[in-house]
């Protein structure tokens, strides 16, 4: 799942500040996850429970940047009287390649 996520956040990276940032925190704990249980299998305790620490931290923080993002789109699409919250646009910033045409002869 970690790869998985990873590519996910390589194509997220042209959408918004808030999608890359949850995928960035989604990939680190399935890291952490992953890293975790081996070092429960192998019988070191205390390092997999640090790891587990910060797994439940991500995943956290992963889904406090969810419900911001869920509120920034109900605000936008209700129209509620509410100032827009920021999602931090990102294709401005990271621009696409260039496509090469073929040259007619």
């Amino acid at each position: 799942m970690c790869l998985l996520s990873f590519i996910f956040l390589l194509g997220s990276v042209r959408t918004n500040g808030v999608f890359v940032a949850i995928l960035l925190f989604v990939t680190t704990g399935f890291g952490l996850g992953a890293g975790s249980y081996f070092q429960l299998a192998r019988g070191n305790n205390i390092l997999g429970l640090k790891l587990a620490t910060g797994l439940g931290a991500c995943f956290f923080v992963a889904g406090v940047l969810g419900f911001y993002l869920l509120a920034a789109l109900v605000i936008t699409i209700m129209e509620l009287p509410v100032p827009d919250l920021p999602l931090f646009n990102l294709h401005a910033i990271v621009k696409p390649r260039p496509r090469h045409t073929a040259k007619e002869e």
